[in-house]
């Protein structure tokens, strides 16, 4: 029998162990007079240095151009959003963006914050994997990308680890239990490598009223509760041409001003969260213009379009438009010329209002967003005109399969459902 008294290394080990990863201390001896020193900032008044951000927003939100431009101010010490960023070495994963396009991305938003590739040089890498294998086969997740960086590079190789876009790399739903596995990996990384780590995700469906910045994300709500930094992008209600924001949109060279309008919020663990930013969607980055668009609500919000009265106006301006649209065409007929977008722009009149620019009438009749029922289609000639669809339940062109439904090949109109 086994004398008690006798030490047991292999227990004793254990102990140890368990000690050392319970991280146990007494609060007194780090209080009173002897707090901690202050971590340092990575980003000035919202993360402090190896803590973890999140980027959300809604499809073509220009969130990886948000995302560009956060990796450039930190690879030169810069900006973003008024906030001076530390200067450090940033990786930043490409998993969604064709390679080309991405460093043509990252060109034009250089250019914008006027930075030469040489401020950068030493600070900025990138890695594309997009439709690349993993080191051990198969695509890349979460866990074989964190296991591939832990093997090519040493603890403090880089600083800042960023992730565009996350969901790429979870390979099953966006549930509690596979979300919850995916942070916890980034957290272990995270102390591993001693980097700050920023992903990008998508929002939910339906717009950003009513939720909370912590509730953007799309699937679990552990997105939320995870980052130490949110930034939330989200849609505002449309504009509307009379207003003074479609003037300044025009003026930035966004030619369909309608759905430009979003606005940034952030959501900081240690700091006082700051005020939100209004921001028109310019290319390449989106351009700040609270005090213009402070008034519109969210996309969603009840209020965005004024209820039922503001939008009974909006149906009506519709139908008015596809009116003074279809008369256009059919005086093309009349005065013996084919209907393009350009000859149909020139006859155009509409009761009540003033003449679109030329880009905004184009925009009514392209896309399944269009506000009329007419649609650009090469006609035998090979020249392109604007040809009748059936029209939609909403008075829009009716698209079926991502294409319109134009009358002269229909037999029949096909169910609105």
């Amino acid at each position: 029998m086994r004398d008690p008294e006798r030490p047991n290394p292999a227990r004793e080990e254990a102990i140890a162990q368990a000690r050392k990863a319970l991280n146990i201390h007494r609060a007194y001896d780090h209080t009173g007079g002897s707090v901690p020193p202050e971590d340092d900032a990575l980003i000035e008044g919202l993360m402090y240095v190896g803590r973890k951000a999140i980027i959300t927003g809604p499809p073509k939100s220009h969130k990886s151009m948000e995302a560009i431009h956060l990796a450039l101010a930190l690879a030169t010490g810069g900006e973003w959003w008024g906030h001076r960023c530390r200067r450090s070495k940033v990786l930043y994963v490409n998993v969604e963006i064709p390679e080309g396009e991405f460093y043509r991305r990252l060109d034009a938003v250089r250019h914008e914050m006027a930075i030469t590739p040489a401020a950068y040089m030493d600070t900025l890498e990138v890695s594309s994997i997009v439709g690349r294998g993993s080191p051990t086969g198969g695509p890349f997740d979460c866990g074989s990308l964190c296991d591939g960086l832990e093997l090519a590079y040493n603890p403090g190789d880089y600083d800042v680890l960023i992730v565009d876009p996350i969901y790429k790399l979870n390979p099953g739903d966006e549930d509690h239990a596979s979300v919850s596995a995916l942070l916890n990996r980034l957290d272990r990384h995270r102390a591993t490598m001693h980097c700050s780590i920023v992903y990008v995700h998508h929002t939910a469906k339906g717009g950003g009223a009513g939720k909370s910045v912590y509730e953007q994300g799309r699937g679990s709500g552990d997105w939320g509760g995870d980052a130490d930094l949110m930034v939330a992008v989200t849609e505002l209600a449309p504009l509307e041409e009379d207003g003074d924001a479609w003037g300044h949109a025009t003026a930035l060279g966004i030619k369909d001003p309608t759905n430009s309008a979003y606005q940034i919020r952030f959501a900081t663990r240690s700091f006082n969260d700051p005020p939100h930013v209004r921001v028109f969607k310019a290319w390449p980055l989106l351009k700040e213009a609270t005090d213009v668009l402070d008034r519109l609500h969210e996309r969603g919000d009840a209020r965005a379009k004024g209820g039922a009265a503001t939008s009974a106006k909006w149906k009506d301006r519709r139908r008015r438009r596809d009116e003074a649209v279809t008369a256009a065409v059919k005086m093309c007929g009349v005065d013996g010329v084919r209907p393009t977008t350009q000859n149909v722009y020139e006859r155009l009149s509409i009761d009540g209002e003033g003449r679109p620019t030329c880009d905004t009438f184009k925009g009514w009749n392209s896309g399944a967003d269009g506000l009329t029922h007419w649609r650009n289609r090469q006609d035998d000639h090979g020249e392109w005109v604007l040809t009748e669809c059936f029209m939609a339940s909403d008075g829009r062109a009716m698209y079926r399969d991502g294409s319109p439904c134009f009358l002269p090949d229909e037999g029949e109109a096909p169910s609105d459902g």
